[in-house]
């Protein structure tokens, strides 16, 4: 449950709809990327990996915080025994050669050779092929963090499609870092203090100097509805809590990475500032926040969860 539940709620949806009039402008850029598989989501949140850590490289100086993935590799520590239930069940179904192995050493393993393929390429900045694998391998235990145990099945964990390693190949060759050297200040995956409990947990993509960027991979060079109303939602928990490790940066701009397009669009925070309807706007969402979430508060170590 997080900041995406509370967006995806039709009274939301409404107040956001009635409050921000928004018409997206027309943008132009001829793709060049083009998505190879289904597994959109998939390839998304490793392109947000692998664009994190060459950003990392480029800016030494960048606020960092854990990876979600992370919080997935510490719940199957804490619970190995429900894990090896479950693994149980699936090889009662499936036979599995006993020599392979387990949901737990897959995924504790596959992490720990994943932080040795970063730290690597952090030291020399060879994109490598265990580099894109390892940045799938995190996109596939952010879908457990997200999605939880109870929906999960090993086979997420199998080997990775050809045709994603080679769309994140394309998607980093496209990007021109010089639009990401910070001249002051970069946060990757910046959290809002109080703010992220609020909605019980949200992180944005990162924050370079005076400007919130939000990275979008797909193959539409549109600014959605459901976007705007989630980048106006991470500037107001900005104003409501301020941003965790930076607490008096202050934002001017709202960036759109369109990373199929190799483009990055600006927005100023004018518009949300100077819309007369906003304090009323900013004392209701925290109201209808709160309410929303008052029975439902997670542990504090799981409050950097996006959606």
């Amino acid at each position: 449950m997080s900041l995406i539940k509370f967006l995806n709620s039709p009274e939301v949806k409404e107040k956001f709809a009635k409050t921000f009039l928004f018409k997206s402008p027309r943008l132009k850029a001829q793709i060049r990327a083009r998505q190879l598989t289904s597994n959109h989501l998939l390839v998304e949140t490793a392109f947000d990996y692998l664009l994190r850590f060459h950003l990392e490289r480029l800016n030494p100086d960048s606020i960092k915080r854990t990876w979600v993935a992370e919080i997935a590799v510490q719940s199957a520590i804490e619970n190995k025994s429900t894990l090896d239930l479950l693994q149980q069940f699936f090889d009662s179904k499936i036979s599995r050669d006993k020599s392979q192995p387990t949901i737990f050493e897959k995924i504790y393993n596959g992490f720990n050779e994943t932080k040795i393929n970063y730290e690597r390429f952090i030291y020399d900045g060879v994109k490598s092929d265990k580099l894109i694998h390892s940045c799938l391998f995190l996109s596939k235990l952010d879908t457990i963090v997200k999605s939880g145990w109870h929906q999960f099945h090993p086979q997420i964990l199998e080997i990775d499609n050809e045709g994603d390693i080679t769309d994140l190949r394309n998607l980093i060759s496209l990007v021109d870092f010089s639009l990401f050297k910070s001249k002051d200040k970069l946060i990757l995956n910046p959290t809002f203090g109080k703010a992220s409990s609020l909605v019980n947990g949200a992180y944005a993509d990162l924050i370079l100097d005076d400007k919130l960027i939000d990275i979008t991979t797909t193959n539409k060079l549109t600014i959605s509805r459901s976007q705007i109303n989630q980048i106006i939602s991470y500037y107001l928990l900005i104003k409501i809590g301020g941003i965790d490790l930076a607490r008096d940066h202050k934002i001017n701009k709202i960036g759109l990475y369109f990373s199929r397009y190799a483009k990055l669009y600006d927005i100023p925070v004018s518009f949300i500032d100077e819309n007369p309807k906003l304090p009323e706007f900013m004392a209701w969402f925290e109201i209808k926040a709160k309410k929303m979430f008052e029975k439902t508060k997670i542990p504090k170590r799981l409050l950097i969860l996006k959606n």
